[in-house]
This record gives structure tokens, C-alpha cells and sequence, in this order.
């Protein structure tokens, strides 16, 4: 009886010793993974990101390591709605072109920095069921001797915004003076061609002519008679 207990005893002091050496392997992990997007202009990374359909997302995945990592992958899933855009894929500031779903690191050691940065696409407004619309983008690294670590930013796809007004651009006091201008010029030529159409069709009608004689002569007796 005695035994079975010094048993159990062992055995649940290896599970905490394994539990604690697990923990402690997480934390000394690093992992995150961020968005901005760049058709906004936007300059900060972040864990949530809105965008409107066709917009650009540029992705940051950073890994730093406090103790020496075994077998390093970093996966990456995301979205159908979301488009790679081709030779945006950088590791450590280099170009390079591997699967973004598999990356193999190998072994790390302790200390080592590893940023992968790439660039996608929103698929257009009617590939989307509804607007507005949240997806995501989720980065695993996984390894021989750690647990697997996730990291994830959410995309909310936004409604496009329908046209109103004068477009951007186009709002400066010297366009709307030009646009003035040129409308104003626009309306003239019409007036003075409307004018021209009227009297030509005037001009072949006999009863129109006789009425301008008449008209004209009636005008001129009166005049002569004020006199």
C-alpha cells in the first residue's frame, strides 16, 4: 500500500514537472501576428483591421524565441477572401517564395528573431454572400518541443460606400471654378442653338412669316405715329 502511494507521488511530481517545464516553454515564445491596411494608408499594425472589398492588407508575423525552439513550422490560414498577392512574401526583409502555409524553420536558438511579411488582397464585393462581413487570417507555429501557438487578426469587410457629391479630388476651390465655367459654356452653346433650330423651323412656315411682316409693319406705323 505503502508503494502505491510513493507511486502516485512520483507520478503526479513528473506531471507537474512536465506541466511547469510546458508553461514555461510557451511563454518563452514570442508570437504575434498583425494587419494594417495599406489601400487606407494606414501606418500601425493591428490585431483588427476594416477594409473595404479590393482593399490591400499587408500581414506582419513576428517569432522571437527565448529558448532554443526544435522543428519550427509556421503555417497560415486564411480566408478565401483573401488573395496573395504575388513576390510580396519578405522573411527577415528578403523576398522569398515558399509555401505560406508551410514554412519550415528548422531549429531555432535561443534569441533568434524571425519577421514575415506578405500582402493580400479582399476579393471583390460580389464574392461575399453579404456585406458587411468579418474574416480572418490565423498564423500557427508548432515544433517539437513546445506546445502549438496561434495568432489570428480579424478582417471586417465593410460595405462599399455609394458615390455622393463631387469626388474626391475634385473639390478644390480652381476645379469647381473651372467645372463652373465649363457648364456655363455648356449652356450657352445650347441656348444659342436651340435658338438657331427654333428659327429655322420659324422660318418655313409661310403663316409664321406673314405674321413677322404684319407684325413688323405694325410696329413701324406705330412708331411713325408717336412722331
Amino acid at each position: 500500500m505503502e508503494r502505491k502511494n510513493i507511486k502516485n507521488k512520483i507520478l503526479i511530481a513528473l506531471i507537474l514537472i512536465f506541466g511547469f517545464n510546458l508553461a514555461f516553454a510557451q511563454d518563452d515564445i514570442v508570437f504575434s501576428n498583425f494587419g494594417r491596411n495599406l489601400s487606407q494608408a494606414e501606418k500601425d499594425f493591428k490585431s483588427e483591421v476594416f477594409v473595404f472589398p479590393g482593399d490591400v492588407i499587408e500581414f506582419k508575423i513576428e517569432i522571437y524565441t527565448k529558448n532554443s525552439l526544435k522543428e519550427v513550422i509556421l503555417g497560415n490560414n486564411f480566408s478565401s477572401h483573401l488573395k496573395l498577392i504575388e513576390d510580396s512574401l519578405t522573411i527577415d526583409g528578403k523576398k522569398t517564395k515558399v509555401d505560406l502555409t508551410n514554412i519550415s524553420f528548422g531549429d531555432l536558438a535561443t534569441g533568434t528573431k524571425k519577421e514575415i511579411v506578405f500582402r493580400a488582397m479582399v476579393t471583390p464585393a460580389e464574392t461575399f454572400t453579404s456585406l458587411p462581413y468579418t474574416i480572418f487570417s490565423t498564423a500557427t507555429l508548432k515544433g517539437k518541443n513546445f506546445a502549438q501557438k496561434t495568432a489570428t487578426v480579424t478582417i471586417n469587410v465593410k460595405k462599399p460606400e455609394m458615390a455622393t457629391g463631387v469626388p474626391t479630388g475634385v473639390n478644390s476651390p480652381i476645379l469647381l471654378a473651372l467645372e463652373s465655367s465649363l457648364f456655363l459654356s455648356l449652356m450657352l452653346e445650347i441656348k444659342e442653338f436651340t435658338r438657331r433650330k427654333i428659327e429655322e423651323i420659324l422660318s418655313e412656315n409661310k403663316y409664321w412669316l406673314y405674321y413677322r411682316k404684319t407684325f413688323s409693319e405694325f410696329k413701324l406705323k406705330r412708331m411713325r405715329s408717336k412722331r
